[in-house]
């Protein structure tokens, strides 16, 4: 039906990525444990998250990473704001433009 067409072509938004469609993390008949997040009982429409049954990278890394850690990692995008660099398979995080050189003149250096 038109309904379940319009449906399964919204996007999925995971933890770290934004509108990713369906169909490049699933497939038909893929067996999957999903939470009910909602269910309106007049449109008969049940919302489900596949999300809020996966471990949370963000915690995850919270967890394994205290403040002050210094890790290691590969320069994902470099912008005027500073560095993007890629801290685990899905995360990347940001190196501001102040916190590149402890030079007074960091900006003018880059």
């Amino acid at each position: 039906s038109d309904v379940y067409k319009r449906q399964y072509q919204r996007r999925v938004r995971g933890w770290t990525k934004k509108n990713i469609h369906p169909g490049k993390i699933l497939s038909t008949s893929q067996e999957v444990e999903v939470q009910v997040l909602d269910v309106d009982i007049n449109k008969r429409r049940i919302s489900l998250g596949l999300k809020q049954c996966q471990e949370n990278p963000w915690q995850k890394f919270k967890d394994n990473h205290p403040i002050s850690s210094i890790l290691e990692g590969e320069v994902k995008n470099i912008t005027e704001l500073g560095l993007f660099v890629g801290v685990s398979d899905d995360l990347d995080g940001m190196v501001h433009l102040t916190c590149l050189l402890y030079t007074s003149d960091a900006a003018d250096e880059l």
